[in-house]
């Protein structure tokens, strides 16, 4: 079957220009997908940075070290004794009833004085435990469907808020005599409040150990 000149020249640009769209197509193709996999690689980042920051926090526990205070509690009541030198503080002084009986306990031998990160990373564990019990009864009281790794976000999301507005990040973590003093009674707090949550949930808690768990935390 013969073709014209005219009929070879239209089916020959006909070719090259779909040619020409399907590389069009492939291009701007491949430019969606790379920018769709920087936008994904970019939200990943931006959802992780959290616990980046939240664990960097914590490794920074490896390079406390004793303060005077802690090194003078562990001086002074080594000849009395804890029990002794806790009976005088009370007597004498009679600040932090609660905070320095742990104090004392904790500074007394050299163990935690030598492994000085243990008491920073049991508080940060400790409170991220707490805040993220919380954030689980809440949203069991309201019925909010969250995935755990959602909850974590949100947990950590709310631990790095409270440790950008308090008065200093050293002595409320990374100092042993402050830490104790300040943030075990916060964490006892958020477990008090948890309890109370669940009592908006029926058949969670039976009524006398919900009453008996309140009064120990209080």
């Amino acid at each position: 079957m013969a073709f014209s000149k005219q009929s070879l020249n239209y089916h020959y640009f006909a070719n090259r220009v779909d040619i020409y769209r399907q590389i069009k197509i492939f291009r701007m193709s491949k430019r969606e997908n790379r920018v769709n996999g920087s936008a994904k690689i970019l939200g990943l980042c931006l959802f992780y940075m959290p616990f980046l920051l939240f664990i960097l926090l914590m490794l920074l526990s490896f390079f406390c070290s004793p303060s005077a205070e802690d090194l003078a509690i562990n001086y002074f009541s080594y000849k009395p004794g804890i029990i002794a030198f806790i009976k005088q503080f009370y007597h004498n002084e009679g600040s932090r009833y609660f905070s320095f009986s742990l104090v004392t306990i904790l500074c007394h031998g050299r163990f935690i004085l030598e492994h000085y990160y243990i008491v920073p990373l049991a508080l940060f564990l400790s409170f991220w435990a707490a805040m993220y019990g919380i954030i689980n009864t809440i949203t069991r009281v309201l019925r909010i469907d969250l995935k755990s790794i959602s909850k974590a976000w949100v947990t950590t999301f709310l631990c790095l808020t409270f440790c950008s507005v308090i008065f200093e990040m050293s002595s409320f973590f990374y100092w042993t005599s402050g830490s104790i003093t300040y943030l075990p009674s916060f964490i006892f707090f958020l477990l008090l409040l948890q309890v109370l949550l669940r009592s908006f949930m029926p058949g969670d808690f039976k009524r006398f150990t919900q009453y008996f768990l309140c009064g120990v935390l209080i």
